[in-house]
Protein backbone atom coordinates (compact mmCIF):
# COMPACT_ATOMS: atom_id res chain seq x y z
CA UNK A 1 0.00 0.00 0.00
CA UNK A 2 1.20 3.61 -0.70
CA UNK A 3 -0.12 5.50 2.64
CA UNK A 4 0.28 9.40 2.55
CA UNK A 5 0.19 11.18 6.06
CA UNK A 6 1.29 14.30 8.58
CA UNK A 7 1.74 15.32 11.89
CA UNK A 8 -0.48 18.05 13.24
CA UNK A 9 1.84 20.88 15.08
CA UNK A 10 0.74 20.48 18.67
CA UNK A 11 1.92 20.12 21.80
CA UNK A 12 3.61 22.38 24.46
CA UNK A 13 5.76 25.40 23.23
CA UNK A 14 9.15 23.79 23.92
CA UNK A 15 7.89 20.46 22.40
CA UNK A 16 6.19 21.23 19.00
CA UNK A 17 7.67 21.50 16.15
CA UNK A 18 4.94 24.90 14.43
CA UNK A 19 4.74 22.94 10.90
CA UNK A 20 2.49 20.03 9.91
CA UNK A 21 5.34 17.20 9.08
CA UNK A 22 4.27 15.35 5.64
CA UNK A 23 5.59 11.66 5.10
CA UNK A 24 4.91 9.25 2.55
CA UNK A 25 5.78 5.77 2.47
CA UNK A 26 5.02 2.11 1.40
CA UNK A 27 3.77 -0.64 3.19
CA UNK A 28 3.73 -4.48 3.11
CA UNK A 29 2.26 -7.53 4.81
CA UNK A 30 2.88 -11.01 5.24
CA UNK A 31 0.01 -12.49 6.92
CA UNK A 32 0.38 -16.49 8.04
CA UNK A 33 -2.59 -19.06 8.28
CA UNK A 34 -1.09 -19.25 12.15
CA UNK A 35 -1.17 -16.21 14.76
CA UNK A 36 2.36 -14.85 12.68
CA UNK A 37 2.58 -12.04 10.52
CA UNK A 38 5.33 -9.85 9.07
CA UNK A 39 5.01 -5.93 8.46
CA UNK A 40 7.03 -3.55 6.84
CA UNK A 41 7.27 0.08 5.83
CA UNK A 42 10.05 2.30 4.16
CA UNK A 43 9.45 5.89 4.26
CA UNK A 44 10.59 9.56 3.26
CA UNK A 45 9.51 12.57 5.35
CA UNK A 46 9.67 15.98 6.23
CA UNK A 47 11.05 17.18 9.02
CA UNK A 48 10.75 20.78 10.12
CA UNK A 49 13.21 21.77 13.27
CA UNK A 50 12.20 25.55 14.39
CA UNK A 51 13.85 26.95 11.55
CA UNK A 52 14.62 24.82 8.64
CA UNK A 53 12.98 22.10 6.66
CA UNK A 54 15.29 18.64 6.47
CA UNK A 55 14.12 15.09 4.96
CA UNK A 56 14.72 11.45 6.09
CA UNK A 57 14.10 8.22 5.13
CA UNK A 58 12.86 4.67 7.66
CA UNK A 59 12.53 1.48 7.37
CA UNK A 60 10.62 -0.70 10.03
CA UNK A 61 9.90 -4.19 10.44
CA UNK A 62 7.32 -5.47 12.69
CA UNK A 63 6.50 -9.12 14.06
CA UNK A 64 2.71 -9.78 15.15
CA UNK A 65 1.58 -12.49 16.88
CA UNK A 66 -2.54 -12.68 17.11
CA UNK A 67 -3.64 -13.21 20.54
CA UNK A 68 -6.96 -13.78 19.34
CA UNK A 69 -9.52 -12.12 16.86
CA UNK A 70 -9.59 -9.00 18.52
CA UNK A 71 -6.05 -8.44 20.25
CA UNK A 72 -2.84 -8.84 18.50
CA UNK A 73 0.86 -7.77 20.47
CA UNK A 74 3.89 -6.69 17.99
CA UNK A 75 7.56 -5.70 18.38
CA UNK A 76 9.02 -3.42 16.09
CA UNK A 77 12.69 -2.52 14.92
CA UNK A 78 13.08 1.02 13.37
CA UNK A 79 16.35 2.86 11.17
CA UNK A 80 16.06 6.64 10.13
CA UNK A 81 18.45 8.29 8.44
CA UNK A 82 19.27 11.64 7.64
CA UNK A 83 19.10 12.88 4.05
CA UNK A 84 19.09 16.83 3.12
CA UNK A 85 19.57 19.61 6.44
CA UNK A 86 19.85 18.95 10.05
CA UNK A 87 17.52 15.61 10.14
CA UNK A 88 19.25 12.92 12.66
CA UNK A 89 19.65 9.08 12.16
CA UNK A 90 18.65 6.83 14.94
CA UNK A 91 17.21 3.76 15.81
CA UNK A 92 14.73 2.48 17.79
CA UNK A 93 12.56 -0.78 19.26
CA UNK A 94 9.05 -1.30 20.43
CA UNK A 95 6.73 -3.07 21.29
CA UNK A 96 2.50 -3.00 22.25
CA UNK A 97 -0.90 -3.97 21.33
CA UNK A 98 -3.84 -3.34 19.44
CA UNK A 99 -7.16 -4.14 19.99
CA UNK A 100 -9.93 -4.37 16.81
CA UNK A 101 -13.24 -2.79 17.96
CA UNK A 102 -14.65 -3.97 14.38
CA UNK A 103 -13.35 -5.28 10.56
CA UNK A 104 -12.69 -1.05 10.04
CA UNK A 105 -11.20 0.45 13.29
CA UNK A 106 -8.35 -0.63 15.72
CA UNK A 107 -6.63 1.29 18.39
CA UNK A 108 -3.18 0.18 19.56
CA UNK A 109 -0.96 1.51 22.14
CA UNK A 110 3.10 0.96 22.04
CA UNK A 111 6.53 1.80 23.88
CA UNK A 112 9.69 1.89 23.09
CA UNK A 113 13.44 3.45 23.68
CA UNK A 114 16.19 3.92 21.33
CA UNK A 115 19.09 1.74 21.04
CA UNK A 116 22.73 3.09 19.97
CA UNK A 117 24.99 5.48 21.28
CA UNK A 118 22.62 8.88 20.02
CA UNK A 119 19.43 7.39 21.31
CA UNK A 120 19.97 4.95 24.25
CA UNK A 121 18.59 7.71 26.30
CA UNK A 122 15.31 7.98 25.02
CA UNK A 123 12.09 6.76 25.57
CA UNK A 124 8.35 7.12 23.94
CA UNK A 125 5.09 5.66 24.41
CA UNK A 126 2.30 6.22 22.03
CA UNK A 127 -1.60 5.27 21.15
CA UNK A 128 -3.20 5.51 17.84
CA UNK A 129 -6.44 5.02 16.34
CA UNK A 130 -6.99 3.57 12.60
CA UNK A 131 -9.94 3.29 10.34
CA UNK A 132 -9.98 1.35 7.17
CA UNK A 133 -12.45 2.71 4.71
Amino acid sequence: AFLAATTLATGAENRTAHQAQPEAKIAAAWTTSGPFSLYTNFGFGGVYDGADWSTHAWTSAAIWFAVSPKVSLFGEGIATRGVSGTAASSQYIDGGVTYLFSEHVQADFRAGHGIGSATSHERFFGVGLAWRW
